[in-house]
């Protein structure tokens, strides 16, 4: 077992979540780390809901911003960080997922829900998410 360590800017424009879902279940494979389908799944949803986010509500249609991204891969973890440089946000007091017929307003929430720790900076005019996930089974 081994790992990885992955930074990477994309244009803010949702035209890179498709990448961006295809870019981590591989890079699980490069890293060589144990960690099942369902959490490959839910960590590439943390993710492109991290980048939607950025995209959707903090740059509100303009691709000139970056938004930098930096992953690391271990066995039964994975640290996923989110940079942009959007207005400032606060993530929500709970963790309950509104519900599912909902239409915007939960990337935060399952974000929350699927990872251990969550936590947001803001440095310098840029948003941090600092996402943890933990296989536990």
């Amino acid at each position: 077992m081994s790992g990885g360590r992955w930074q990477f800017a994309i244009q803010n424009d949702l035209r890179y979540v498709a990448w961006l879902r295809s870019f981590f279940p591989a890079a699980v494979r490069v890293a060589d780390i144990p960690l099942s389908a369902r959490g490959c799944w839910q960590c590439t949803l943390v993710l492109v809901e991290a980048v939607n986010n950025a995209v959707l509500h903090g740059h509100r249609g303009d691709h000139s911003p970056w938004i930098t991204m930096t992953l690391v891969l271990r066995p039964k973890r994975v640290q996923m960080t989110v940079m942009n440089p959007g207005p400032p946000f606060r993530l929500p007091p709970s963790h309950r997922v509104p519900p599912l017929e909902q239409t915007d307003g939960r990337g935060l929430y399952l974000i929350m829900e699927y990872c251990r720790r969550v936590r947001l900076r803001r440095v310098q005019r840029q948003n941090i998410l600092e996402m943890t996930y933990v296989e536990t089974a």
